[in-house]
């Protein structure tokens, strides 16, 4: 499937003599959420030569961080060692050129190219969005990213390629409890959450272990109640959610799209975000993402 399966490593196969991220031609790495420690098992590694700096700047607005040759060493040493989640790292290809993965693609996904879709093929799930492909395995460390980038048709594609990292990072990162969400920060100690449509693909991370929600342009540490915004302009007051109604929106606006639905642990940090959480229906034009 146009290199997209590779050679799959899991966690028994990860010994203290594997060498875990290693890179090959011009190849980088970039590391998600370089600064908590507890989110070291997320990477992304690209060719720079098959895109240019504005895709780059997507992967840096994604919390990723480029770590030079030092700084691999030292992470496989380290996980080698001990390591308290399966890494997981994301090779991305540029496939825009690629006529024939394309046509296999629109083959798998039955002619529905525009719909988001995830299935289960050979020993891979493969989630599937306007020809861009991930094919992935939760028991395996590498998984594969084939997006159609284009700088000349950047504009017009950018939602998509937004979405297919979020969602894709969501998946990635269901297995550490860290929830993905559609939306953004926009306090001190609130957020909006909202759909995939109206948030145009962006996401926030919530670990609830660190107390912490990382966005495409900032972080935030969870320190009293977090205020999460619904727009709503129907309704003419703000007014309070209860917890059930709070927690079913954010199960419906979660990132993870998997055919079994999220998993218990995605629900419980769920309901323990709900919990501690204040939901807060609004009318107010600054909380609707879908006005730019």
């Amino acid at each position: 499937m146009l290199h997209l399966k590779s050679k799959i490593r899991s966690r028994n196969q990860l010994t203290k003599k594997t060498v875990f991220l290693e890179k090959s031609g011009k190849e980088e790495i970039y590391q998600f959420c370089r600064d908590l420690n507890k989110w070291v098992s997320m990477f992304i590694k690209f060719n720079p030569g098959d895109f240019d700096q504005d895709f780059v700047t997507i992967v840096e607005n994604l919390a990723f961080k480029k770590i030079n040759d030092s700084d691999i060493e030292q992470i496989n040493s380290s996980l080698n060692s001990s390591y308290k989640f399966l890494p997981k790292i994301i090779t991305v290809k540029n496939i825009s050129f690629n006529s024939k993965f394309r046509a296999t693609n629109n083959t798998v996904s039955n002619g529905s190219k525009s719909q988001e879709q995830n299935f289960f093929k050979g020993n891979h799930f493969l989630y599937s969005l306007d020809g861009n492909l991930l094919v992935y395995s939760f028991n395996s460390i590498e998984w594969n990213l084939g997006i159609i980038y284009d700088n000349l048709l950047l504009k017009s594609n950018l939602d998509t390629i937004n979405t297919v990292f979020t969602r894709s990072l969501g998946l990635a990162l269901s297995h550490t409890g860290v929830i993905g969400l559609w939306g953004k920060i926009i306090s001190n100690n609130g957020v909006v959450v909202a759909s995939r449509k109206d948030s145009k693909g962006q996401g926030i991370f919530v670990s609830m272990e660190d107390g912490a929600i990382i966005s495409a342009t900032e972080a935030l540490k969870i320190r009293d109640l977090l205020k999460i915004y619904r727009y709503d302009h129907f309704n003419k007051h703000n007014a309070r959610m209860t917890f059930e109604e709070l927690y079913g929106f954010l199960l419906a606006r979660c990132t993870y799209l998997h055919l079994n639905g999220p998993g218990p642990i995605i629900r419980k940090n769920l309901w323990m975000l709900a919990r501690s959480s204040i939901g807060i229906r609004t009318s107010e034009k600054q909380y609707n993402l879908n006005q730019h």
